[in-house]
């Protein structure tokens, strides 16, 4: 999935298993690591 994507993106909380494989790791889910994310891109 994560290659089909184009663009793979992990939340720093995610394990580092899927860090590994992913394009950016963004920040924890409670420092709001989507929403940063997505205000570069919208």
């Amino acid at each position: 999935m994560f290659a089909w994507a184009g663009h793979s993106v992990a939340m720093a909380n995610a394990p580092v298993e899927l860090h590994e494989v992913v394009d950016e790791v963004t920040a924890d889910v409670s420092a709001d690591g989507v929403a940063a994310v997505l205000e570069r891109w919208f």
